[in-house]
């Protein structure tokens, strides 16, 4: 049987058709063309950079770098790649396309003029294979989990049977019951509302971002990144971003949207939260709208990636957050980025949110 002719080039805007094919596949959904364009910004290799494996003239597998300027070191901001979309058809599997797409990209990067590429995933196999290529890895971050309506959470888990799962009505009602009595409000000096994107707040809300980010390793936003960043998810639904204001500032933000997982079940994705240190309960204020609106969209949990500090983990352990079973690895190309001691090595010191990516 002849050897298949295997290529690896560069994805451009011409090639969205393609790309949006692959993320079809990997995610088996049908994702509209225009969901997917805004969501990979366009394909513009200013701000994402993509390759796509090509086999005997078929697309069989994909990769990408989102461009992002991030703050490094000793508080200089340097230019990072954040590896995402890394997908190779079943079909081709043996085929050795997932360290040649890999390679295509870490060449890339130093041609795109990148200092390093980042990246988190969950899954423990991929993140042990990154080693292997040569990434290093800082540490683990958690995923804080929040039953809304834990017997069908179960049940959906499990897979049980209709029938079963009509048993766990009764028993979440009270337990929404429950959880509504105990859910925070925002206090009187506070009002809650949901921000355009097209807001002028906007800039103050990235401002915000950044200031919390000063200290760690974190992405540095701009008006633009954060308007493109939360467009539209690549299924086509929208992220909701929740601020609250007193006296007439802008206190505290919270970004989150609706995700469905294995065997139907509907998740909300706190995204981020940032606020002022002296800000707690704009923040659980935000936390309680954003869990109400779970609950009136028939969720089953709410999900938290625990990176954004020790305040803001002590204020969702208190809201009633616990650790789930997964958690995420943050790993770092070239290793020399990260050398013992500094910073970068330490996962204390990093800021990741769900809002870096969208791979839950």
């Amino acid at each position: 049987m002849p050897q298949p002719q295997i290529t690896i080039q560069e994805a451009g805007p011409s090639d969205l058709s393609v790309v949006a094919d692959l993320l079809r596949h990997r995610d088996q959904r049908d994702h509209d063309i225009q969901s997917v364009r805004r969501y990979l910004l366009d394909l513009d290799p200013d701000r994402l950079r993509a390759w796509i494996a090509i086999v005997d003239g078929q697309p069989g597998g994909l990769t990408a770098l989102y461009i992002r300027n991030l703050l490094w070191n000793d508080g200089e901001t340097i230019k990072a790649g954040y590896w995402a979309h890394l997908y190779v058809q079943p079909q081709y599997r043996k085929l050795m396309l997932y360290p040649q797409l890999v390679f295509a990209m870490l060449n890339g990067a130093k041609s795109a003029g990148l200092d390093l590429i980042y990246t988190g995933t969950r899954r423990r196999k991929v993140a042990e294979a990154h080693v292997k290529l040569g990434f290093h890895r800082v540490g683990r971050l958690p995923v804080l989990i929040k039953p809304l309506s834990p017997a069908r959470l179960i049940s959906k888990h499990k897979d049980w049977p209709g029938a079963t799962r009509l048993l766990a009505a009764p028993i979440d009602s009270l337990y929404r019951g429950y959880l509504a009595a105990r859910r925070p409000g925002c206090p009187a000096n506070l009002s809650a509302e949901e921000l355009k994107l097209s807001s002028g707040d906007v800039e103050t809300l990235v401002q915000m971002a950044n200031a919390r980010g000063k200290d760690r390793i974190s992405q540095r936003w701009t008006a633009d990144d954060l308007r493109r960043r939360f467009a539209g998810t690549i299924e086509g639904g929208p992220y909701s971003v929740l601020v609250a204001w007193s006296a007439g500032a802008l206190t505290a933000a919270l970004i989150f949207r609706l995700a469905e997982r294995g065997n139907g079940i509907r998740v909300s994705v706190i995204m981020d939260v940032v606020c002022s240190p002296s800000a707690a309960s704009a923040a659980r204020c935000l936390l309680g709208e954003a869990e109400r609106r779970a609950d009136h969209d028939h969720c089953e949990a709410m999900l938290y990636l625990e990176g954004a500090g020790p305040t803001m983990g002590e204020l969702v352990a208190k809201l009633g957050y616990r650790n789930s079973p997964e958690a995420y690895d943050i790993l770092v190309w070239p290793k020399e980025k990260v050398p013992t001691g500094s910073a970068a090595a330490e996962i204390s010191r990093w800021r990741f949110a769900f809002a870096d990516h969208d791979a839950f």
